[in-house]
């Protein structure tokens, strides 16, 4: 069974559609803390007009247990040059939240605090491991939070595989976890795709998508039920139907901006100086997208004439201060394309050429970042073989040297991960090959906190192919650069907060560790490897044994065990208690590896 695709520019098309008065709730499986997350939106009647909510959710107050830490800004001076302050073995983004920067590590925002990038106390609380093993992609679309909070309290991310298409979720940071947001109105789901402050209220722009709201047995070309075919046509004629809206979701009660007619709106952003932007998609009539702008307290929106803007093929919007800019690439005919930039404060906007970048070999033309500094330079980043560009005050364009990144620990190595969902569920030895700048692609660029902040995605060589993605910055790092935790290390914490309290053997726990005894039998008792391989026992029961550690407990004989069901447990618990006379315990928990004592059987 899949879910059906969503299809990509329909993600946001708009409909009249009636809201409950009381909006659908979502709790979180297999977490008996978490409890049911309401959000109230604004009525969406027929007429163009938003009409305020009745009730919103209010910011929740940090966890007792967590104090709010002041983003303090990096204090050396902005240079043109770009100096690696971060990078991490797998992907993040970064995104800008009351003018700090913050990564996102997988979903969880990370603050720049003294000149690094500093987690608070348990800020990934909350966040589920990723259980899909066909998720092709995870990222973090946007982040949201009211002027009081001093990090962001809402967070969007995206799953997308070629199955399902892209499925969203919305996270709410409440009583210091994170909890799922239930935005669907079958036969849509919804989210929100951005996040602006007005007037001290903190607004969400609602989005409708097919999301995993069907399941079905296929495509409608392949399906013989009848009905399924038909519910299948009508939820696509529902999201055809959808419209976009804005919801209040903390903050004072103000007038809603109010989204014209058959607009869709696929990118909105807010300055420093109140105005509201946002780019109106092509649907029905529409000639072409078009820049949409709410001047500062104003509720109707008016048209900013903006040349070629009909043509564009992709477009995003970023705020530095008081100044919007509006990037991404114009289509030139067939599959050929060119960049796209243009800047604008309040009603004031101008197109920006940028064809004296090259393209470069395998290279496009599609901007990803695009950032004003308070001078007046612009930086771009994109998909050319030289990813980062910047045009100094009265200057033309010119490439900005990149660092090279760092040979250790990321350089040519060998060394053991834990292998998730997409592989055998068990640790496994990664072969890193040498980083290659040439496959270099530029993931964003943003200014904030006084600097550019840019993100590049580095693959290496074979064997491993597993990306590692670097943050730079205008202003240097006191400390040098930061190496963030991996990404399949925070998939493994994520899971072993998930099942911490689940019995062995139950559902998201038929992985658990096997703990035999003190670290100190890998040396006392040597056979043991041999003996567990000896047990009448399913061939896959036994993984990897390795000396490791749970939580700050002491270090112990680990085998990593799969299992299904109380009995197949007990089962296995009592062979190996009787084959080795050690009194094992079992917790769901993978223990950290420290030592490889017999590595996992190869498939």
């Amino acid at each position: 069974m899949i879910r059906e695709t969503a299809i990509a520019s329909l993600l946001v098309l708009p409909i009249a559609c009636a809201r409950s008065e009381d909006p659908p709730t979502r709790t979180m499986a297999n977490d008996p803390a978490a409890s049911t997350v309401p959000v109230a939106h604004s009525a969406e009647p027929a007429p163009a007009a938003a009409v305020e909510p009745a009730a919103a959710v209010e910011p929740a107050e940090p966890a007792a247990d967590v104090e709010p830490t002041a983003i303090v800004e990096p204090s050396p001076p902005v240079t043109g040059d770009l100096h690696l302050v971060a990078i991490r073995e797998g992907t993040l983004e970064l995104l800008p939240y009351h003018d700090a920067p913050f990564v996102v590590l997988d979903g969880e925002p990370i603050p720049w605090v003294d000149g690094r990038f500093t987690p608070e106390p348990y800020s990934a609380r909350g966040l589920l491991p990723l259980r899909d093993p066909l998720v092709m992609r995870r990222s973090t679309l946007a982040l949201g939070g009211g002027l009081q909070d001093p990090r962001p309290t809402f967070v969007t991310t995206e799953q997308y595989d070629d199955r399902s298409g892209s499925v969203y979720e919305v996270h709410r940071r409440q009583d210091g976890r994170w909890r799922p947001l239930d935005l669907r109105e079958p036969p849509l789901a919804s989210h929100y795709s951005a996040y602006v402050e007005r007037e001290g209220a903190l607004l969400g722009l609602r989005a409708w998508d097919l999301g995993d709201v069907l399941v079905m047995d296929g495509p409608p070309d392949e399906l013989d039920d009848e009905q399924s075919e038909a519910r299948y046509e009508a939820n696509r004629r529902a999201l055809a139907r959808a419209r976009p809206s804005w919801a209040r979701l903390s903050g004072p009660s103000i007038a809603l901006p109010e989204i014209p007619t058959e607009a869709v709106l696929v990118a909105a952003v807010g300055t420093s100086d109140g105005a509201l932007f946002a780019i109106d998609s092509p649907r029905g009539k529409n000639p072409g997208r078009r820049l949409l702008m709410w001047p500062t307290g104003a509720t109707t929106a008016e048209t900013i004439a903006l040349p070629e803007l009909e043509r564009a093929r992709h477009v995003e919007l970023s705020a530095s201060g008081d100044w919007a800019l509006a990037y991404g690439s114009l289509a030139k005919g067939g599959r050929s394309t060119e960049s796209f930039l243009a800047v604008g404060r309040g009603p004031e906007w101008e197109r920006i050429p940028v064809e004296s970048t090259p393209r470069g070999p395998g290279g496009t033309a599609d901007l990803v970042g695009a950032a004003r500094t308070p001078t007046g330079e612009l930086w771009i980043a994109s998909h050319h073989a030289e990813p980062v560009w910047r045009r100094p005050v009265g200057g033309s364009w010119e490439p900005v040297a990149l660092p090279n990144p760092p040979t250790d620990p990321f350089g040519p190595s060998e060394d053991w991960f834990f292998e998730g969902m997409e592989g055998r569920f068990d640790w496994t030895k990664l072969e890193r090959g040498p980083l290659r700048m040439s496959a270099t692609r530029a993931r964003g660029l943003t200014w904030a906190a006084g600097a550019v902040w840019v993100t590049l995605e580095v693959v290496a060589s074979q064997p491993d192919r597993v990306p590692r993605t670097m943050v730079l910055a205008s202003r240097p790092s006191a400390d040098g650069h930061q190496v963030l935790t991996p990404a399949w290390l925070t998939e493994l914490q994520r899971h072993n907060a998930d099942v911490a309290d689940a019995e062995p053997g139950s559902v998201g726990c038929e992985v658990f560790s096997l703990l035999l005894g003190p670290a100190s039998l890998a040396r006392e008792r040597p056979e043991l490897p041999d003996t567990l391989d000896g047990l009448a026992l399913d061939p896959d029961t036994f993984g990897a044994m390795y000396v490791g550690q749970l939580g700050k407990s002491a270090k112990q004989l680990v085998v990593r065990t799969f299992a299904i069901g109380t009995e197949r447990v007990t089962a296995t618990r009592e062979a190996v208690q009787a084959a080795t006379g050690l009194s094992v315990t079992l917790d769901c928990r993978i223990a950290h590896l420290e030592t490889m004592v017999r590595p996992p059987p190869r498939e």
